[in-house]
């Protein structure tokens, strides 16, 4: 597994991409496989090949993070990402990447198609493996209140400030 590590307010940030989705641009440099998994503020794995570039492998997702981080809310949208899941995740999951501020689960279960699935919803944003990327952070209850979030140590205090960092940019 390759990964790839950006400093950030939050703590460490860890890709983890699955080499066989890797490929090569048009110069011969290696490019960003698909993201299969992404931490926050968790330790780093011993066993992973660490890349710290900005160009070849690990440079687009690395960009655009920080991209991320500087106020690009659209930023996340550049980074491929693969994890497995019914079509109905995966209509949610790209639902989700469409938002920019922060949507109910009901409004993003009737934007992925799925009126009134809205429980659901919430079981597919509990089962993100590359949240951040697909920022489920932004999805919360109908009652505007925060709901889980199971990334990264902080929990709810990391949604909070994730969705109070992307607020400063809308």
């Amino acid at each position: 597994m390759l990964q790839v590590v950006i400093p950030s307010p939050f703590g460490m940030i860890s890709c983890q991409f699955d080499e066989s989705t890797q490929g090569v641009d048009g110069f011969g440099n290696p490019t960003d496989g698909a993201v299969v998994s992404l931490s926050i503020g968790t330790p780093i794995s011993q066993d992973a090949k660490m890349h710290s570039g900005t160009c070849g492998f690990g440079g687009v997702a690395r960009i655009n993070l920080m991209a991320w981080l500087g106020g690009d809310i659209e930023a996340l949208k550049n980074i491929g990402v693969s994890q497995p899941g019914s079509e109905f995740r995966q209509d949610v999951w790209q639902a989700m990447r469409q938002t920019r501020e922060p949507v109910s689960y009901g409004v993003l279960a009737a934007m992925a198609g799925h009126e009134g699935a809205f429980r659901a919803a919430a079981s597919t944003c509990a089962n993100n493996r590359v949240a951040l990327i697909v920022p489920c952070h932004r999805i919360i209850k109908a009652d505007g209140s925060l709901g889980e979030y199971s990334i990264g140590e902080q929990g709810q205090k990391l949604k909070a400030a994730l969705i109070a960092h992307e607020a400063k940019f809308l």
